[in-house]
């Protein structure tokens, strides 16, 4: 199995590889083939009240993800998910690292799972509209602590093998992986003083950059550095050895992993709206290059106004690109452009736009069917579809890498955003409601 992975792996790398050259040479025309939907509807714009209700449901999501891995340390979790953990002989094991997730099944209000360790399987069950969860142990097992998260539920022993308990509340259901890049930098510029100066703590000690990320510039941070969007310094978790804490392993990224990753994927970026958005709001942020963002911002403004969205097209082909689906984090990014140019209308459009897919009372739409999970309130589908149902945004070829990289899911549900979209969001946010309702400026 090993080998095959291992070939597989050199296939689709070259794969990519190839894909790359041939774009860069000009051999393969950007776009896709299929038409996207047109817009048929136009937004209002958001009220201040309904604005500072929505920032407050979001900003109760995102701090949940904030995890305190010492007195003076912390990281932010990448999703919400439901990892159950144990303790046992001494030795802590968690989901996603020893513990391997299985048998997913998801109705309206129910989902259900069975996560394997070594020497020990176990079923879950979780209803939430009972507000329940009921775990057992398929084999007898002696002082066996159960976690949600870093909450003890239960102890297993031969006697008691099962429990029904009620679900914890929203933190615990952090997932026991964390990011340094991105989603802790972001918390650090977007929590309250306290929580900041613990994640800027652990940045810190790795003897990291601050504000030196892709994602500081939509949060008016790292304007002190000329220029570092399109340079490898950006993914600078990839040359440290990051730490394993008691309920925290860090993400290990794709990019990171491949031999020829970072300066691949950098190439790769140019040719999606993401990266050479953040460049643009890096440079205006600068006092620099205005007229490039204004260059950049009317390609944009020609698919939203077209789709009512903007996309994660263009993209290389031969994977396809279509305009039908509509991506959180690129939008949030043409918003924040749209605020520094001074294009208010159009911003006005993006938050409504935004807002409208915004989660309010935990009834999470994919592919076509709803489901209940309360712990999704405040916060907004990394992608969406026409219907507007939640779909992955990540393409096939990183969903097989991700595979043959081992990077094991710890839950085996729908990812339905994740820390790094919602910073981004909140900091877009913040900076509209300061700038069209006057509210005391944080960004």
């Amino acid at each position: 199995m090993k080998n095959i992975k291992t070939i597989l792996l050199i296939l689709v790398t070259n794969l990519i590889l190839a894909v790359i050259v041939f774009y860069l040479l000009g051999a393969i025309p950007l776009g896709g083939s299929k038409k996207g939907q047109e817009r048929t509807e136009t937004l209002k714009k958001v009220s201040e009240d309904r604005l500072e209700k929505s920032l407050t449901l979001s900003r109760e999501y995102y701090q949940g993800l904030y995890n305190e891995v010492g007195e003076e340390n912390a990281v932010m979790a990448e999703y919400y998910a439901f990892p159950v953990n144990i303790y046992h002989k001494g030795k802590l094991y968690l989901a996603g690292i020893e513990g391997r997730v299985t048998n997913y099944k998801a109705t309206r209000d129910t989902e259900s799972f069975t996560i394997i360790y070594p020497n020990v399987t176990l079923p879950v069950f979780v209803d939430w509209k009972k507000k329940e969860v009921t775990i057992r142990t398929k084999q007898p097992v002696e002082n066996l602590l159960v976690f949600i998260g870093n909450q003890p539920v239960t102890i297993f022993s031969r006697n008691y093998q099962k429990t029904t308990t009620d679900i914890p509340e929203r933190k615990y259901l952090r997932s026991n992986r964390y990011t340094i890049r991105h989603a802790t930098q972001l918390g650090s510029f977007l929590l309250d003083a306290t929580k900041s100066a613990k994640l800027t703590n652990t940045l810190d000690s790795l003897g990291l950059q601050r504000d030196h990320d892709l994602h500081a510039p939509i949060a008016g941070r790292g304007s002190q550095y000329e220029d570092f969007i399109y340079k490898p310094t950006a993914f600078y978790d990839c040359n440290k050895e990051l730490i394993a804490y008691d309920f925290a392993y860090p993400y290990k990224s794709k990019v990171c992993s491949l031999n020829f990753g970072v300066e691949a994927y950098i190439q790769l970026s140019k040719t999606d709206y993401l990266a050479p958005a953040q460049q643009a709001i890096h440079n205006l942020n600068r006092g620099e290059k205005q007229e490039e963002a204004k260059k950049l911002f009317s390609t944009m403004k020609r698919e939203f106004d077209k789709h009512g969205f903007i996309s994660t097209c263009p993209t290389i082909p031969p994977f396809g690109c279509e305009h039908k689906q509509a991506s959180t984090i690129r939008l949030a990014h043409f918003g924040k452009l749209a605020l520094q140019l001074r294009e208010y209308e159009t911003a006005d459009r993006v938050v409504a736009t935004l807002l409208s897919h915004q989660i309010r009372r935990g009834v999470v739409k994919v592919r076509g069917k709803e489901f209940y999970r309360p712990y999704q309130t405040g916060s907004i589908p990394l992608a969406w579809d026409s219907n507007g149902s939640f779909i992955s945004d990540e393409a096939k070829p990183y969903e097989l890498l991700g595979f043959l990289l081992n990077m094991r899911s710890e839950y085996g549900g729908a990812i339905i955003t994740n820390a790094e979209t919602m910073g981004d969001v909140i900091a877009f946010l913040e900076d509209y409601q300061c700038r069209r309702y006057g509210k005391e400026c944080f960004i």
